[in-house]
């Protein structure tokens, strides 16, 4: 059985790509990174970032199988 669900998270536009934390770092591992359950959340969030224009909002993907 497979469980998908959609969240958004904020990226570097350059490579390498890097991942908002939610509490003010960059990381380079999706797996600390923050993540969104809405685009428009994500979006709200971005406007605080120092530089926003560096950043960008994708989807992703989380898939749970068991």
């Amino acid at each position: 059985m497979k469980i998908t669900k959609k969240k958004y998270v904020i990226i570097t536009k350059g490579f390498p790509i890097e991942f908002d934390s939610g509490d003010g770092n960059i990381v380079d591992d999706i797996e600390y990174a923050n993540f969104y359950d809405g685009k428009d959340e994500a979006y709200i969030s971005l406007k605080f970032f120092d530089e926003p224009e560096d950043y960008q909002v994708i989807g992703v993907n989380i898939i749970y199988e068991f």
